[in-house]
């Protein structure tokens, strides 16, 4: 994987294409409109973790995972009820 400066000078990996893994996902799922709509609800980690059992050489960190998930349209929210702050990804089962 190459590696770019960022605007510090400091090298920056480049993100993976994680575009064929995306369109997989979007062929099971499409964002939902509303939290109501969700079917299935992961959170990044588990996203990435999927990724990376598909295929465990790729380098692809949660904020790679968070970018992409952001660009295929798919939208996120804190879990209610929780103890915590948790945000977990909205999709809806086609």
């Amino acid at each position: 994987m190459s590696k770019k400066k960022n605007e510090q000078g400091t090298p920056q990996e480049q993100a993976p294409d994680l575009t064929p893994y995306i369109d997989v996902i979007r062929q099971r799922f499409m964002p939902a409109k509303i939290p109501s709509d969700a079917t299935h609800r992961f959170s990044t980690s588990e996203v990435r973790q999927a990724i990376t059992s598909l295929n465990p050489g790729i380098n692809v960190s949660d904020a790679h995972t968070f970018d992409a998930m952001i660009a295929a349209g798919f939208r996120f929210e804190a879990v209610h009820g929780s103890q915590s702050l948790i945000f977990q990804w909205l999709l809806v089962e086609k």
